[in-house]
């Protein structure tokens, strides 16, 4: 996975730790939405003040909404603006709200990059365009 750092580097200005910077760009960029499950799986831990610590920074920021869902678990939307604007990434519509079908399957889309991190990933329109034009011919 490549992340620029110079989009870390937005993040972390935001008053983000490292750690934090790397896994919310994955959100903004591949999802949207997380839960703290995943996050606790992208720090490998399986509990802790680690996740309670971002939670109350995004919440407090007003960076990401909570959602209760069922068996009282929460999903984040990752919705600010500002962190997508410093990230080049205000175009793509994971900020955006969304049914609980697409819900999941943005769940799912990040746990399936979580559990593969050493891919690369098509991150825009243009990555894909330019990929499936010259890579695919």
């Amino acid at each position: 996975m490549n992340i620029r750092p110079e989009d870390l580097s937005a993040i972390r200005c935001l008053g983000y730790a490292d750690t934090e910077a790397r896994f919310l760009y994955l959100v903004a960029t591949h999802s949207g939405y997380f839960t703290q499950r995943q996050y606790l799986t992208f720090t490998d831990q399986s509990h802790g003040w680690l996740v309670n610590r971002l939670i109350t920074r995004i919440l407090s920021r007003r960076h990401a909404r909570a959602t209760a869902y069922a068996n009282n678990t929460h999903v984040y939307n990752l919705y600010s603006r500002r962190i997508y604007d410093i990230i080049d990434k205000d175009d793509v519509r994971n900020r955006r709200r969304q049914s609980i079908e697409m819900i999941h399957t943005r769940l799912m889309i990040l746990e399936f990059i979580l559990a593969n991190p050493h891919e690369e990933y098509l991150e825009t329109e243009a990555d894909k365009t330019r990929y499936f034009t010259c890579q695919m011919d």
